[in-house]
């Protein structure tokens, strides 16, 4: 008995997540109709920034909403991207996944904070303000996008390497869009203090990333 129940519990954990992951989605889309389709059309057109430039709030409900969503289901795409590469079955490992759950909490939590830090002691906010709220929505929408992956990839065959390839892909594709709409939306200011876009850039950008990557050894 205790043998099965630990069967169920390994199957239905992910189920479960998914499930949690759908209802977010479900409540961001019906309580805030006309903000969540512009968000969904934020690689194409500024709208939802346009309508938001005075009230900024990282404290909305539909922020809120997908903010959660993005804590559970980033992690748990790359979750099961590490599953496939390890060659174990996706709901086989959940403490593995709590393990980068917690990871990515405190990696983006202290990231934040240093960014925020910085921002206010230069007295930056009046410049970067709108763009560390576009970096926070681009993550909320990238969310969505790897929920829906990611329950793709769970209910297909475990051994579908073109799938994962087809994911990572379509992520990566829409990652370069972003980060293209960032540099077209902030020319002007790059052009004008080129040296200090490359500082905050390194420094808060790229450098968190290079040193998560050389302490998992990648």
């Amino acid at each position: 008995m205790d043998t099965t129940f630990r069967q169920l519990i390994s199957q239905d954990w992910i189920t479960a997540l998914l499930l949690v992951c759908l209802i977010l989605v479900t409540l961001a889309r019906t309580r805030h109709t006309h903000r969540f389709t512009d968000l969904l059309r934020i690689f194409q057109t500024e709208t939802f920034f346009s309508g938001t430039k005075k009230e900024i709030s990282y404290w909305h409900p539909l922020h809120l909403l997908l903010t959660l969503l993005q804590v559970l289901s980033i992690p748990l795409f790359i979750y099961i991207l590490y599953c496939y590469y390890q060659g174990w079955p996706v709901a086989s490992k959940p403490f593995v996944y709590i393990q980068i759950l917690v990871a990515y909490i405190v990696f983006f939590g202290v990231k934040n904070g240093l960014e925020y830090s910085v921002i206010w002691i230069l007295n930056l906010r009046p410049h970067l303000s709108i763009y560390t709220f576009k970096k926070f929505t681009y993550r909320n929408v990238f969310g969505i996008l790897l929920f829906v992956l990611s329950t793709f990839l769970v209910y297909t065959s475990s051994n579908n390497t073109i799938m994962i390839y087809l994911a990572v892909g379509i992520f990566g594709l829409l990652f370069l869009i972003s980060l293209i709409n960032f540099m077209a939306s902030y020319r002007s200011q790059i052009i004008v203090y080129p040296f200090y876009f490359i500082l905050y850039f390194c420094a808060l950008e790229l450098a968190p990333y290079y040193l998560v990557f050389k302490t998992i050894g990648i």
